[in-house]
């Protein structure tokens, strides 16, 4: 039988495990994913990639240069979208919901409603896809709230999440996917 402290020490070396396989992930398939939106590094467009302590994952803002004829004044227009990654250890169609962090979800739909950002949205990597959920100043209508967590780690966590439902996860890309072994992260 396990101590306490044994269980604590567990737990947290898989919740650091799981950190590490998303940022696995994050490089992996970041470059495509950000691609699949239309953002490329140039100079008309500033990536931040957050910290792991960060609620958002990336904020991209493009600055689009529009000429006047008329008046032979240019303007910078600004888009700013923000892109949350989350990785899944099962097939996309396994449940009818996916688990979001609500914490997430709602800073989303606040940035949204103060006009940080212009798009947002939370992508998945399941072992058989890429699929992304655009979160809108509606979304709310389409998603459940409530209660939920995971004990896969040796602890009961729980918290209150948005159950984004399956069928409004559009596709990014299909394939098989083998989740890292903890020898290959970054660290």
């Amino acid at each position: 039988m396990s101590t306490f402290n044994e269980r604590k020490e567990n737990y947290l070396w898989k919740k650091e495990v799981d950190y590490r396989i998303g940022e696995w992930y994050e490089l992996q398939y970041g470059k495509q994913i950000l691609n699949f939106f239309g953002i490329v590094d140039d100079d008309k467009t500033t990536l931040i990639r957050h910290n792991r302590y960060s609620v958002i994952d990336w904020t991209v803002t493009k600055k689009n240069i529009i000429f006047n004829e008329e008046t032979k004044k240019k303007t910078i227009e600004k888009e700013t979208t923000s892109i949350e990654l989350k990785t899944r250890t099962c097939k996309k169609d396994t449940y009818e919901t996916t688990m979001y962090p609500i914490n997430k979800f709602r800073k989303q739909i606040d940035n949204l409603n103060k006009n940080k950002v212009q798009k947002t949205y939370c992508v998945f990597i399941f072992t058989d896809c890429i699929a992304y959920y655009e979160i809108t100043k509606d979304s709310e209508k389409e998603i459940t709230i409530a209660d939920g967590g995971r004990s896969d780690r040796g602890f009961r966590e729980s918290s209150t999440y948005a159950y984004i439902p399956i069928d409004k996860l559009k596709i990014i890309e299909t394939f098989k996917c083998h989740p890292p072994s903890v020898d290959v992260l970054p660290y």
